[in-house]
C-alpha cells in the first residue's frame, strides 16, 4: 500500500510539474508576444516623433527664409527708389538755374542748392543703409539656419535604442 501511494504521489507530482512547465511556457509566449507588440508600437511612435520634429524644424527654417526674403524685397525697393531719386535730384542740381525764375535773390538760390544737396546726402545714406540691411539680413538668415535652426537628426544612440530586440 505504501508503494502504491508513492506511485500515485510521484505521478501526481510529474503531472503537476508538466502542467507547471506548460503554463510557464504559455505565459512566457504570451508575455513575449505582448513585449514584441509594445516594442513595435514604441518604435513607430519614436519614428513618428522624429518625423514631426523634422517637419516642425522645416517650418521654422521656412519662416526664417520668408523673413529674410521679406527684408531683402523691401530693401531692394528702397535701393531702386533711392537711386532714382538721386538721379532726379542730380538733374535738378545741374539745372538749378532753370528751376528758379531769372533774377531770383541769392538766398533763394542758396536755399534751393542746400535743400537739393541735403536731399542727395539723405538719399545716399538711405542707399547705404538699405545695402547694409540687405547684407545683414542675408548673413543673419544664414547664421540662423546654420547654427540655431538646424534639423534635429537622430543620433546613433537614439536609433540604436529604438531597434526592436527580443
Amino acid at each position: 500500500v505504501h508503494r502504491h501511494c508513492d506511485n500515485h504521489l510521484s505521478n501526481a507530482m510529474a503531472t503537476l510539474l508538466a502542467g507547471g512547465l506548460f503554463a510557464s511556457r504559455a505565459l512566457f509566449k504570451y508575455n513575449r508576444k505582448n513585449f514584441m507588440f509594445d516594442k513595435k508600437l514604441k518604435q513607430e511612435r519614436e519614428f513618428q516623433e522624429q518625423d514631426m520634429r523634422l517637419a516642425q524644424f522645416g517650418l521654422y527654417r521656412e519662416d526664417v527664409r520668408d523673413l529674410v526674403e521679406l527684408t531683402l524685397g523691401k530693401m531692394d525697393l528702397y535701393l531702386v527708389s533711392s537711386a532714382l531719386l538721386i538721379d532726379r535730384t542730380t538733374v535738378m542740381i545741374t539745372k538749378a538755374n532753370e528751376a528758379l525764375p531769372p533774377g531770383s535773390p541769392g538766398w533763394a538760390v542758396a536755399l534751393n542748392a542746400m535743400s537739393l544737396a541735403s536731399g542727395v546726402l539723405y538719399l545716399l545714406i538711405c542707399l547705404w543703409l538699405a545695402m547694409y540691411a540687405s547684407i545683414s539680413a542675408q548673413s543673419y538668415g544664414t547664421r540662423l539656419l546654420t547654427q540655431f535652426v538646424r534639423l534635429p537628426i537622430a543620433s546613433q544612440g537614439q536609433v540604436g535604442r529604438e531597434i526592436g530586440r527580443a
